[in-house]
């Protein structure tokens, strides 16, 4: 009598693990790569001594491609600029500004991030800024920029 309980245990589990892989087997596969991708986010302040017209210049761009070769959105302190590579400027910083955020509105597989700045003539200024993939800190860094100085640049892959 063990012997037909035992074999009907094993035939049970057989029939169980048999059926538990023809299903997972059988089941709709996705063939497409994962499209998740990664979201940035920069932060940026520049100091209130920055001025255009004594100099100073300031630039920061981000870029990111999806695979279907489009542009993702970006939103630049909350305005939304659509399937562009978004740029802000001098005209933007010019007597400083604090806490500015540019950030992925989409997910994305590949970008950049670029930021420049040099100082011509002006008041020292101090550039302030913090890049961020996937809620990772990339880079964060305060730079304070003379006259005469270096210029400031610098280019992220993201």
């Amino acid at each position: 009598m063990k012997t037909k309980q035992l074999k009907i245990q094993w035939t049970t589990a057989l029939i169980l693990l048999v059926s538990t892989l023809l299903f997972t087997a059988c089941g709709k596969k996705d063939s497409s790569p994962s499209l998740s991708g990664k979201s940035a986010k920069i932060t940026f302040s520049v100091s209130g001594t920055f001025d255009k017209a004594s100099g100073d210049d300031f630039s920061i761009g981000a870029g990111g491609g999806k695979l279907d070769g489009t542009y993702v959105d970006w939103k630049v302190n909350g305005a939304t600029e659509i399937g562009t590579v978004v740029t802000v400027g001098s005209d933007f910083v010019d007597g400083g500004i604090s806490n500015a955020v540019i950030e992925s509105v989409q997910k994305f597989s590949a970008g950049s991030v670029t930021i420049s700045s040099f100082n011509i003539g002006g008041d020292p200024f101090t550039v302030t800024y913090k890049v961020e993939v996937d809620g990772k800190i990339i880079d964060e860094k305060s730079v304070t920029i003379a006259d005469g100085d270096d210029p400031l640049y610098k280019n992220y892959t993201l």
